[in-house]
């Protein structure tokens, strides 16, 4: 889905709709959970964000304070967005603790573990 030509998904303002106003919406959501629920616990949310935020031209590895600099591919631009809303949002969801969680840390480790795997071990 990071290339539009190779992939076929060309409608530039749907992809915007499902990631960036998705995720928009999915905040508003725990927002508004967190502000009716009974429970003393507010929830937590785990945003699954992807590693081409970040751009083409990482000068090394990403860290947390690697600057999100994605500006050509559609894909990339509308993940660093969406990334941004949580951000901007995290602090309003009323207690919600906010985990981002990138592509190489739970798809793929270093060493071929899985964080996805590991945390359903947890559960």
């Amino acid at each position: 889905m990071i290339d539009p030509v190779r992939t076929g998904v060309l409608d530039v303002e749907r992809m915007w709709q499902i990631n960036v106003a998705g995720t928009a919406r999915v905040m508003e959501a725990v927002t508004e959970a967190n502000r009716t629920a009974d429970s003393p616990n507010p929830a937590i949310y785990f945003f699954p964000a992807v590693f081409s935020a970040y751009g083409p031209n990482l000068p090394g590895p990403a860290t947390e304070e690697s600057v999100l600099a994605a500006h050509t591919l559609p894909y990339a631009i509308h993940k660093k967005q969406s990334d941004e809303v949580v951000q901007q949002r995290a602090p309003a969801l009323r207690g919600c603790s906010v985990y981002t969680l990138r592509p190489h840390i739970f798809c793929r480790g270093q060493r071929g573990e899985l964080l996805v795997g590991r945390l359903s071990r947890h559960a």
